[in-house]
């Protein structure tokens, strides 16, 4: 874990069976973790698991993620700062 770093790690498209948050939103398609990491979390770092994604499933996943901007919604943006309070505690 470095200071500051949110990283979303991607394994390809993969259809939730369930809710995926708490309103009870269904998944649109396999790519939803990709926004979820950018909507909920922020994250400013995509890391692509090279063996299980192929060039265009790569390709949408990173055009996907960068066109997603975070909610700033007030408990997603409290998680985020908590977490920077934590990194600053524990590294100074």
């Amino acid at each position: 874990k470095y200071p500051g770093i949110r990283c979303a790690l991607f394994y390809g498209p993969v259809v939730a069976k369930q809710p995926i948050d708490a309103k009870g939103s269904l998944a649109q398609d396999g790519y939803d973790l990709i926004r979820l990491s950018r909507i909920h979390n922020n994250a400013n770092i995509l890391s692509l698991g090279a063996r299980f994604v192929t060039d265009e499933e790569a390709l949408k996943a990173v055009i996907i993620w960068l066109e997603t901007e975070f909610a700033n919604e007030d408990r997603h943006a409290r998680r985020i700062a908590r977490i920077a309070e934590i990194e600053r505690e524990l590294h100074g």
